[in-house]
Order: structure tokens, then sequence, then C-alpha cells
């Protein structure tokens, strides 16, 4: 997935992060989660929200490679 114009946001000091971008009035964020309180967390999530800050996709993802 390639998406242009994010930006990289920090999330406090242990090294959590995400970047947003928006298009059409919603607005997507993927976060990458160092520090969780469970070892089962996936390393990555999907959060999308609506134009009324309605969350409407949080979907937990995983890095696959060939």
């Amino acid at each position: 997935m390639i998406i242009s114009d994010g930006e990289l946001i920090p999330d406090g000091t242990g090294g959590n992060y995400y970047y947003e971008f928006n298009n059409n009035g919603y607005t997507y964020q993927v976060w990458r989660n160092y520090l969780t309180d469970s070892p089962k967390k996936a390393p990555y999530t999907l959060v999308v929200t609506d134009q009324n800050g309605k969350t409407i996709v949080n979907q937990d993802g995983q890095i696959v490679k060939n």
C-alpha cells in the first residue's frame, strides 16, 4: 500500500507512532504498536474515522513478506 502526503505523529515517549492521512473527509491512521500490554497485539493497526469523527474501521494488521 502506498499513501502519499501523510504526517508522522509520535505518540508518547515509548516509541509508538502513527501516520495520519486525510481523503474526502475521512481520516486514516496507521498505528505502529511497539508498547502494548498484550504479547498477542498486532504490530500495526488501521483506524478510519468519518467526517463526524465516528470510527468506521479499527483493524489490526501484520507485515507480510514474500
